[in-house]
Parts: structure tokens; C-alpha cells; sequence
């Protein structure tokens, strides 16, 4: 899905990072709360069902977010610690806009303990548990299969 324009609550001119297919970049609100959201404008409505992303500390950080279409709420859950992206489903829904916001606070546990990645480096997090800061490294944007 083609994304036109893509604004945030905070730090604004790194937002288009997060969807730039690049995992070593990213788009990271400043720590507050109600600047913890982005969104992503696609220029006219579409059909939206799935939103995969992957999160900053993916591996040891939990994110509480929620997703919205057109200011609706579409989907309300944890993302991140996983090794590879989260995959959000949703009731196929027509809009022209997504937003993934951060709902509370974020969690940091090493649910994988001592896996190490294949380059002998551990994920180590980069931010404390119970902050206010949402790190998007990736955020892809998909319709039904038609």
C-alpha cells in the first residue's frame, strides 16, 4: 500500500523512517505520552485489514498500542517482544489514514533468555521499562487480497 504523507506527535521529520523498508533506521516519539502516536496518510481511502511492524528492542521490549483507521479504533494490543514483526489483523475497513498509537507504558523483559542472534550479538534494550516512547523501526500497511 502507498503511503502519501506520514506525520507524528513528536520529531516529525524522522517519521517517514519508519516506513522507509530499512530496519537499521527508525522513527522514535521524544518520551511523552501524547506525542507517542504516527500516522500515515495514504492519499485516498483504501481498504486496510493488516498492519505489520517491527518495534525498537523488538526481542526484549513489550509496546501497549493501538491502531486506528480514520481516528477509529481498529485493533488495541501488546506488540514487540518477538524475533520477527508483528503481524496485526483487523476487520477490513475503508479509510484514507492509520495511526498506531502507544497506549500506556512500555514493558522490558527477555522472554528468549539467552538466544543470542547469528551475528553474537544479544538484543539489548535501549530505553527503560515503563517509558513513554514508542520506537518504530518498520511499519508496512496492507488491504485484502483481491
Amino acid at each position: 500500500m502507498t503511503i502519501a504523507e506520514i506525520h507524528a506527535g513528536s520529531n516529525e521529520d524522522q517519521a517517514k523512517l519508519a516506513a522507509d523498508d530499512n530496519e537499521l533506521s527508525d522513527w522514535t516519539n521524544q518520551g511523552e505520552r501524547n506525542q507517542a502516536w504516527i500516522r500515515f496518510d495514504l492519499g485516498e481511502p483504501q481498504m486496510i485489514n493488516q498492519v505489520r511492524l517491527k518495534v525498537g528492542s523488538h526481542r526484549t521490549t513489550r509496546y501497549p498500542i493501538l491502531v486506528a483507521v480514520d481516528g477509529r479504533e481498529v485493533w488495541s494490543g501488546n506488540v514487540g517482544q518477538t524475533i520477527t514483526y508483528d503481524h496485526i489483523d483487523f476487520e477490513a475497513v475503508e479509510g484514507r489514514s492509520v495511526t498506531i498509537a502507544l497506549e500506556g507504558v512500555t514493558h522490558m523483559e527477555d522472554p528468549f533468555g539467552d538466544l543470542v542472534e547469528i551475528t553474537g550479538v544479544r538484543d539489548q534494550s535501549d530505553g527503560p521499562s515503563g517509558a513513554a516512547r514508542l520506537k518504530l523501526l518498520e511499519v508496512e500497511l496492507y488491504g485484502p487480497i483481491q
